[in-house]
């Protein structure tokens, strides 16, 4: 992979460009890093757009290190989910990082990358050090991180979706309701949400009234609302001012010429380079990689039960990748496989031109899962989806559960993980995803009966009672 392409494939942001280019073009190895905190133990596809970046730095001859949070992932990187966790253990985290690396020597040669723990340095420091380090950073930055903006705003769900959560501005800031109180005075209300600035956003100037879902683009009209509808702005503990703080300083104790991460870590990895330009490191540029939307459209994560796990049966990861929007098959080819870009920006074009994508969707999935399965795997996953989707056959190997007669449809779908919960089995019957047969089903209250199921689009079970 020459300079240039180290520089833009799978690349978001290179922050400064002409320190990147000048450094590459150099000649020179330089010295990169990547940083994960080992929180979980399962990796995604999305996990692997930064891995196969650092690899592709590794193959080229630089210097790669692999930074494993040991400490930080004790406190976690703000994100509203971590701040109210329970804290993990350094042997819980060192735990999880021994299947991490299971999971990622699938795309990382391990044999070329040096590993670090930052316990090594991180819990030696002293309370005035720490204070020493924080002193670079004003609380004003701290609260420019987009993630603390979208836990200082309320949350509004879209009454049409139920799946976005829409983070805004209050529309009611600074307005005196009565709880539940409807909102049909609009006349009253919207001369005192148009003059508080920052209290009103939104998309469509010309729609005074709301804004538009990023989800559905159903427009959620602010006058219906009721108190009830909007919460309030999520908690903002104390400590995680300090963990920008931290990984910053990971950047000063190795003192490298970049560091790799996604673009959700900007932030944090410029943090990294203002702490190694005031304490007389090297000057260092940032790449973030792209990001990947999950089987759903949004955001890969496991929050949103949307992810292309790296553990995924061949058939499965073939199925997922099939069923995602037609939007991003380029964005995976470029960010999860070595198709040559040439290639990939002619498949851009004809689907343009309005070209199926069926066809290279087809190519995208086999891709794929021969990089994690090998050629026949890719082949035979390839032939299994064809036979059930596109033939209309059962696959061979339908999972199999007992139940008892008159037991709940849901409870038994529940049982065998055919579902993550009973709103989720809920959301399936009513978008009719759930059928027996040829038979939709779409009673809450089903219950189970003999016979073979099939649960949203690429899952399968067999009840006997």
């Amino acid at each position: 992979m020459t300079a240039s392409d180290l520089l833009t494939r799978g690349i978001e942001e290179v922050v400064p460009r002409d320190l990147a280019e000048k450094k590459l073009l150099s000649g020179k190895k330089i010295r990169i890093y990547l940083g994960i905190d080992p929180t979980g133990s399962k990796l995604h596809l999305g996990h692997s757009v930064p891995l196969r970046k650092l690899q592709a730095f590794a193959a080229a001859g630089h210097e790669v290190i692999f930074l494993v949070g040991s400490f930080t992932a004790m406190i976690g990187d703000p994100s509203g989910r971590d701040a109210l966790r329970e804290p993990l253990t350094k042997e819980q985290v060192i735990k999880n990082f021994e299947t991490y690396k299971q999971q990622a020597a699938k795309v990382l040669d391990f044999a070329k990358v040096k590993i670090v723990y930052n316990h090594e340095w991180l819990e030696k420091l002293k309370f005035d050090e720490i204070v020493n380090l924080a002193n670079n950073f004003t609380v004003q930055q701290m609260l420019e991180r987009d993630m603390f903006q979208l836990r200082r705003s309320v949350k509004i769900e879209c009454p049409n979706c139920h799946k976005k959560i829409i983070y805004r501005h209050n529309p009611l800031a600074g307005i005196t309701i009565k709880d539940n109180a409807r909102l049909s005075d609009w006349s009253y209300y919207v001369n005192q949400i148009l003059t508080n600035e920052a209290a009103f956003v939104t998309r469509d100037p010309q729609n005074l009234r709301g804004q538009m879902c990023d989800s559905c683009n159903f427009i959620i009209e602010y006058f219906r609302l009721k108190a009830s509808d909007i919460s309030s702005p999520e908690p903002i503990g104390l400590h995680e001012f300090f963990y920008p703080v931290m990984v910053g300083y990971d950047s000063v104790m190795l003192d490298v010429d970049c560091e790799l991460g996604g673009s959700d870590q900007l932030f944090n990895m410029l943090a990294g380079r203002t702490l190694q330009q005031k304490l007389g490191k090297r000057d260092k540029f940032v790449l973030t990689t792209k990001l990947i939307g999950g089987t759903d459209g949004r955001k890969m994560s496991k929050t949103y039960d949307n992810c292309i796990w790296l553990e995924d049966s061949a058939a499965d990861m073939y199925g997922k990748i099939m069923s995602i929007e037609d939007k991003l098959i380029t964005n995976y080819m470029e960010c999860c496989t070595d198709i040559p870009m040439d290639e990939i920006i002619i498949i851009e074009k004809k689907m343009i031109q309005e070209e199926n994508p069926m066809q290279f969707k087809k190519q995208l999935a086999e891709e794929i899962v021969r990089i994690y399965h090998g050629d026949a795997a890719a082949t035979q996953a390839a032939e299994g989806f064809s036979n059930v989707f596109a033939k209309g056959e059962l696959p061979e190997d339908i999972p199999e559960v007992k139940a008892q007669e008159g037991e709940s449809l849901l409870d038994v779908l529940l049982r065998a993980e055919m579902i993550t919960s009973k709103s989720d089995g809920r959301r399936l019957l009513e978008q009719g995803g759930i059928h027996l047969g040829d038979v939709v089903i779409s009673n809450n209250n089903a219950p189970s009966a003999s016979g073979t199921y099939k649960v949203g689009k690429r899952k399968f079970l067999r009840i006997i009672i």
